[in-house]
């Protein structure tokens, strides 16, 4: 009766069925319910608990080596879980890495286009305000050979020379400006592109 009631105990033994983690507990449950089903068998003779206890006893070595590939293989599964933790936590953080770089990489490029954009309007208020000064010191200069002209005319000479020198000076001023225009341009740009490589909010 109990070589019956141990059968499948028996079989899941031979193939295996206890040699995965946790298996350890498996087997005592098993082997729980074959003593629970022996025990309430009834007429089972005078020597019924010496034959269970002959088949525990038979049992000890197996359980032993059940319970020694339980803890290996649970250690390993353990350690297989460890890494695969590790692996994962990894990938997360250089995912986060690329993140990090991809919105640095974008806010670069808006700094960069807002750059570009402050030089642009930069560069058009100079332009205006030159054309602005230039038109100013076109009519000057107008009004002062008109004034020239009508001092020859008159017969006044030492005037109309000392106007001269001044209309002279005048275009001397105006040419020195035209000149000058483009550098000041590239000086301002210079100081601001400094400004944004270094991060200076006031050059920004």
């Amino acid at each position: 009766m109990l070589k019956q009631l141990s059968e499948p105990l028996m079989q899941g033994i031979s193939r295996g069925a206890f040699s995965i983690p946790g298996g350890h507990r498996l087997y005592l449950e098993a082997k729980e319910k074959v003593e629970l089903d022996y025990k309430l068998v009834p007429r089972k003779g005078v020597k019924a608990m010496e034959v269970l206890q002959s088949f525990l006893q038979s049992q000890s070595v197996i359980e032993k080596s059940i319970l020694h590939s339980d803890e290996a293989l649970t250690k390993g599964e353990k350690a297989i879980a460890e890494e695969w933790a590790k692996k994962e936590a990894a990938e997360k953080e250089q995912e986060l890495l690329r993140q990090q770089n991809k919105e640095q990489q974008e806010m670069m490029e808006a700094q960069e286009r807002s750059f570009r954009e402050n030089m642009k309007q930069l560069k058009e208020k100079m332009e205006r305000e030159k054309e602005s000064i230039l038109r100013e010191q076109e009519r000057v200069l107008k009004h002062m050979l008109k004034v020239q002209k009508e001092l020859l005319t008159e017969g006044f000479r030492e005037k109309s020379e000392a106007l001269n020198k001044e209309i002279n000076q005048l275009k001397e001023e105006n040419k020195r400006f035209e000149e000058n225009k483009y550098m000041n341009i590239l000086k301002i740009i210079c100081v601001v592109g400094i400004g944004f490589l270094i991060g200076n909010p006031w050059c920004v």
